[in-house]
């Protein structure tokens, strides 16, 4: 298959924000991320209310925070994922159980109509 240069660099694109986004909402990115942001705190900390509320907010919730609350997402998403197909199988066994009652119950009355209908030629060829 013949990519276009814009097609390659859409496909790049595309696996490099998959790889990314999965790193960043798994635990392991959520905790490198959290020692990115305390580590610092080491060699120089905030001073005063103010600053300490800023620092807190600015790099832990949005340096942390966010990571998790895409693992969280990520976790959701699967057991949605697994009930929806859950839900569809179930649903498509019904229908599949459905449509063979139905062929079943035409053969059935095609039969019933075969026989009617051979009553009914034999009965008209006898009045002749």
């Amino acid at each position: 298959m013949l990519h276009t240069a814009k097609g390659i660099w859409d496909d790049f694109n595309l696996w490099v924000g998959t790889k990314i986004s999965v790193f960043l909402s798994s635990m392991g990115g959520f905790w490198i991320i959290l020692m990115l942001t305390v580590v610092p705190l080491v060699k120089d900390r905030p001073h005063g209310l103010i600053a300490w509320t800023m620092y807190v907010i600015q790099t832990i919730f949005q340096g942390a925070a966010l990571p998790l609350l895409g693992y969280v997402a990520d976790r959701g998403s699967k057991e949605v994922g697994k009930l929806i197909r859950e839900m569809h199988d179930m649903i498509l066994g019904r229908i599949n159980e459905r449509i063979d009652n139905i062929e079943n119950s035409v053969t059935k009355q095609n039969e019933e109509l075969k026989v009617v209908l051979k009553e009914i030629h034999e009965h008209t060829r006898g009045k002749k």
